[in-house]
This record gives structure tokens, sequence and C-alpha cells, in this order.
């Protein structure tokens, strides 16, 4: 198994006391989890006024748009979805004619949602 890492991963990999190790695939494993948590979303706004955002985030509730607000550090962003693939974003993108208007993008975190 080991022959498989580089030979400084290997070679740390041999000295790890059996917490460290337990420890260590804990982290692998998050690792993988985060890697389900890769999604592309719409971004249409963002400002650090809570009160702005949920005033725009109504209007676009009211025109029947699937929108939320997440809090990104200071942030708080309206998106729309959590789309598998860009393609997925992009067709969402083109149906609910949102050129001009915002934007795809990318995220690997989990955001705090308001």
């Amino acid at each position: 198994m080991l022959s498989s890492f580089p030979n400084s991963l290997a070679s740390t990999l041999i000295l790890m006391t059996a917490a460290d190790m337990v420890y260590f695939l804990r982290l692998i494993r998050r690792g993988e989890e985060r890697e389900e948590m890769k999604v592309y979303v719409i971004q249409l706004f963002a400002t650090k006024s809570e009160e702005e955002a949920l005033k725009l985030f109504k209007s676009l509730k009211t025109k029947g748009l699937p929108v939320r607000v997440d809090k990104v550090n200071d942030w708080y962003k309206i998106r729309i979805g959590n789309f598998k693939s860009y393609e997925e974003a992009k067709k969402a993108f083109l149906d609910y004619n949102l050129e001009n208007k915002g934007y795809i993008t990318f995220i690997d975190y989990e955001p705090s949602r308001t």
C-alpha cells in the first residue's frame, strides 16, 4: 500500500503513531466529504448589508426565482441553486433569463444560510 505514496509521505506514515494515523484518516475522509460539497451556483448579487440583501431576496422571490441568501464572511450573497455541473447551472441561467444579471460560480464550502 505504501508503494503508491511518494517516498516522503510513505516515510511519514511509517513513523506515525496509531492516534496520528486515525487523525490522518479522518482528514482524508473530510477531504472526500468536501469533494461532495463542490457545486455550481448562480450568483446574482453580493452586499455587506443584510437589510439590502433581504430586500432584494424578497423582490426576486415574488418574481418566482428560487433564490436564497448565503452569508459568507461579511457578505450576503443572493444565489440560485446547488448544481452538480456547469451545464446544469448554465441551463438554469438561460431558463431564468439571467444574462447580464448574474454569473455562474463554483463553491466548495458550506455557507451559512440566512
